[in-house]
């Protein structure tokens, strides 16, 4: 899952490529009219953690690719050999860009971040270092196919580098889950601590964070491995009630800001994935194809409220949303 902090200045940006388009040209104008009003002095620590999530977020965003468009030809469970002579690897577009933003967020969070946030350069290494791994070896099995290579060894370096290959993917999601665990660990902290300061019901803040933190939660509760229909029924109820308010409220503002009227709507478009996703499930038998997919427009919904969040966040230092 995608990271996203509620920090100002950050401008963290981390929507699904097959998001709603409305919905992210809405925070790229809610975030450009706020950029000029926000003060640029920040927390340090809030600073520091958004320049770690944004180096995932490149990174989980785009090294995956390589590892779709090679098990899409290669099967992870078999080996290269005779009938894969037509082998085409074409993912990998902006994975180069995405680890030099990578490497380059990375570099200033460690320069920036306070002492309680230095054991998170470690597993950002870590991290960088095994999706470079990645897209080199896929680099070679690209080169190697192209060139037709296993037409003069028999597929000897083929079963070499898919050897290596799965190694690299190995190490590429042990890497993810460690950086992962610690930032939403922080996250976590983080939302809690900001929706402490936002007690009052009555207010934007309070139901942007309401909601952002449910969704957070709804979202690792549906798609954990081994998640039951009950789980999973009980994680949609929850997000329903918060949706609930977020309605009554929106209902009762006669001029409601229109950054927040795009997140209400993104908020609804979420909810209705997560209904789509349960009433997969308790079909029988469950259509699981369609609960994959449903989990999948969620993940991207869940994407854009976080996108609509760090604009909204933006807006309210900017003393905008009131």
């Amino acid at each position: 899952m995608r990271l996203g902090l509620a920090i100002a200045a950050s401008a963290l940006f981390v929507l699904g490529a097959t998001g709603c388009e409305q919905a992210k040209k809405m925070v790229e104008q809610v975030a450009k009219q706020a950029e000029t009003a926000v003060d640029s002095a920040t927390d340090t620590y809030k600073e520091a953690m958004g320049l770690y999530a944004k180096g995932y977020n490149e990174i989980i965003g785009n090294v995956p690719d390589l590892i779709d468009s090679y098990g899409r030809e290669i099967p992870f469970e078999s080996e290269p050999g005779e009938g894969m002579d037509r082998v085409m690897l074409i993912g990998g577009v902006g994975v180069d860009m995405a680890l030099k933003t990578a490497q380059d967020s990375f570099a200033q969070a460690k320069s920036t971040a306070p002492d309680k946030l230095k054991h998170f350069a470690a597993p950002a290494d870590e991290l960088l270092t095994a999706a470079r791994g990645l897209a080199s070896v896929y680099s070679e099995v690209q080169k190697y196919y192209q060139a037709e290579d296993y037409k003069d060894d028999k597929y000897a370096k083929g079963k070499e580098l898919h050897t290596k290959f799965k190694s690299a993917a190995d190490a590429y999601y042990k890497a993810v889950r460690t950086l992962e665990a610690d930032l939403t660990a922080a996250e976590d902290v983080m939302m809690a601590e900001e929706l402490a300061k936002h007690s009052d019901k009555a207010t934007y803040g309070y139901q942007w964070r309401a909601v952002h933190a449910q969704a957070k939660k709804t979202l690792n509760a549906i798609e954990r491995d081994g998640a039951t229909q009950d789980e999973i029924a009980k994680a949609v109820d929850a997000f329903t009630a918060t949706c609930g308010e977020l309605k009554t409220f929106a209902d009762g503002k006669a001029d409601l800001h229109p950054s927040f009227k795009a997140f209400v709507d993104t908020a609804d478009r979420y909810l209705a994935c997560l209904k789509r996703m349960r009433r997969a499930g308790e079909e029988l038998p469950p259509k699981k194809e369609v609960m994959s997919q449903e989990l999948s427009n969620a993940s991207d919904a869940y994407n854009n409220i976080v996108g609509l969040v760090n604009a909204l966040s933006q807006v309210e230092q900017a003393g905008q949303l009131n």
